[in-house]
């Protein structure tokens, strides 16, 4: 049995020999450990990225996509450095992807994370069958993430749900859906209820939350704020919910309607200040809170602000998000909101994002938060050209 602590191999990205003889681990280790499952049930994926269509549970069942054809022919092709689809993207250093497996496996060795037999079990022959490089596997996932509805309340003019010529379809997760995901939650570890909606929209989401907490995995769910409210956040506090992710663009009222159409800055505001008090009340840690800001020209100079607004409220954690490019079939008002909010597009615009990150990420390190970026990747890659 090899260390729970593994090297990390996110970059591993040429994983073959001179001789053509496939190298183990592959670079990405997700196709070995999670499932991204929309609201419809159908377009099960490996990650929020890579490519969609490896099943559908209104066809199969959970455990027959996860060793179906198309999830074997994905980490076939990682292992073969044949990346499809968005994981090219990934793999080549133009966006940072997620490691599930280092995490995890530190979190164990602190005594920070405790498992049952069921769940440790489960993640010890996943780790190592990544390892081994095993196309077929004797585990489940251990990280599934549930779009439990892609309907949202608001309208953020940063979202590609609605910056799209051609409506999506949209919806909430059935019963019949998160029926079929109930099985592998004994020996899943962390539950993430995002994807393109308000998880708080969908009307039976605590009682899915109270379900899934109930087989001792992580929850975690994005939220606008608006739905939360202390009546829900106590809720969640005393079922011990373990993070929530706030998507809160600014603090100025006028810009956050501006970027948030349809919600109210002051009613968010007083649902955190709700949510902390009720934790101080109930002497709880959790859930974890974080703040997800994406970062734009009109909201960078709000930085320094939100850190300290987000310590003030308890938070553990700020994130600061790159905003959507736009691509064919976006409408035209979103190409004109993109040219006038992208900070990267010149050398200038890079250097000043660079300086506020670096700025911002002392000031959330001096105040006890953790801080990230998903500018870093780009900036860095541009760096090495």
């Amino acid at each position: 049995m090899r260390n729970l602590t593994e090297p990390d191999t996110r970059r591993c990205v040429n994983n073959r020999s001179s001789s053509g003889v496939t190298r183990r681990p592959a670079a990405c280790n997700q196709p070995w450990n999670t499932m991204y499952i929309p609201w419809s049930g159908d377009g099960v994926c490996a990650c929020c990225y890579g490519p969609r269509g490896l099943g559908g549970l209104n066809a199969s069942s959970a455990e027959e996509i996860w060793n179906g054809e198309a999830y074997v022919l994905l980490r076939r092709s990682l292992l073969e450095n044949r990346p499809l689809g968005g994981c090219v993207e990934c793999l080549s250093g133009s966006r940072d992807f997620t490691d599930h497996v280092k995490p995890f496996a530190n979190e164990m060795k602190a005594g920070r994370l405790i498992l049952s037999e069921v769940k440790k079990s489960n993640f010890e022959r996943a780790r190592q069958n990544y390892l081994d490089g095993k196309e077929i596997v004797d585990h489940l996932p251990y990280v599934i993430f549930l779009d439990v509805s892609s309907q949202c309340n608001i309208r953020c003019r940063k979202c590609f749900v609605y910056a799209c010529k051609e409506p999506m379809q949209l919806g909430h997760m059935a019963e019949s859906i998160f029926e079929k995901i109930v099985p592998l939650l004994p020996t899943a570890i962390r539950v993430i209820c995002t994807g393109i909606g308000e998880s708080l929209v969908h009307p039976n989401f605590i009682r899915f939350a109270k379900q899934i907490l109930a087989y001792g995995c992580q929850l975690s769910f994005n939220t606008n704020g608006l739905l939360l409210t202390p009546a829900v956040s106590r809720q969640l506090v005393e079922c011990r919910a373990s993070e929530i992710i706030f998507s809160i663009d600014s603090l100025n009222e006028e810009r956050y309607r501006y970027l948030h159409r349809g919600s109210s800055l002051q009613t968010v505001l007083d649902n955190l200040n709700a949510i902390a008090g009720i934790k101080h009340e109930m002497q709880s840690m959790l859930p974890r809170l974080c703040w997800f800001i994406v970062g734009m020209r009109s909201n960078l100079p709000e930085l320094a602000d939100v850190i300290r607004k987000a310590a003030s409220l308890q938070f553990q954690a700020i994130y600061v998000a790159q905003l959507v490019e736009p691509r064919h079939g976006y409408k035209q008002d979103y190409f004109d909101f993109y040219a006038e909010e992208n900070m990267i597009s010149t050398e200038e615009d890079r250097q000043q994002l660079k300086a506020k990150l670096a700025d911002s990420r002392d000031l959330a390190r001096q105040l006890g938060i953790n801080f990230g970026s998903g500018y870093d990747p780009v900036l860095q890659k541009t760096e090495n050209i």
